[in-house]
């Protein structure tokens, strides 16, 4: 199993080419499927500092157990966020994030159009389109909610 600070170098690393990607490669190079790379990056990385975080409250019995569906754990962050002064809107991105990427994984056809990568369910008739804009606008709320889990668990070693 990981060690709480290997999750969390795990998340900033994730965070980072996130980041990177946005700021530094998308606007060189211009394409759109770099999208998809800093959503899956975000994703990841809030799922490492999630990790992090449960992996450090099991250590110091604040839970008993660490669950393995990601709703359940996005729901005992929840439970212990007062004590990390994380706020409701940062575990919102992560539920955004996580549905992000598992309708991806279910969407039956991805294409680019413009500045947009389009997920289109056929079956339900539902389009989502991600924009860069979108994702830069997810790293921003991103990064106060792993600065909270890097400053609480690194005070704590």
């Amino acid at each position: 199993m990981q060690t709480s600070l290997d999750s969390l170098n795990l998340a900033n690393r994730y965070l980072r080419s996130a980041d990177h990607i946005a700021y530094v490669t998308f606007p060189l190079v211009k394409d759109n499927r770099l999208i998809i790379a800093v959503l899956e990056n975000l994703n990841n990385s809030v799922s490492s500092a999630m990790d992090a975080l449960l992996i450090h409250e099991k250590k110091n019995r604040g839970i008993s157990i660490i669950p393995e569906d990601s709703e359940l754990k996005r729901q005992t962050v929840a439970a212990v966020a007062n004590k990390y002064n994380i706020i409701p809107d940062e575990l919102s991105l992560v539920s955004e994030l996580q549905d992000m990427v598992a309708q991806r994984k279910k969407s039956e056809m991805e294409f680019i159009r413009k500045d947009k990568y389009i997920l289109w369910d056929t079956t339900h008739g539902k389009i989502r389109e991600i924009t860069m804009e979108l994702m830069k606008s997810y790293l921003i709320r991103a990064k106060p909610f792993i600065a909270k889990i890097n400053g609480a668990l690194k005070n704590a070693k």
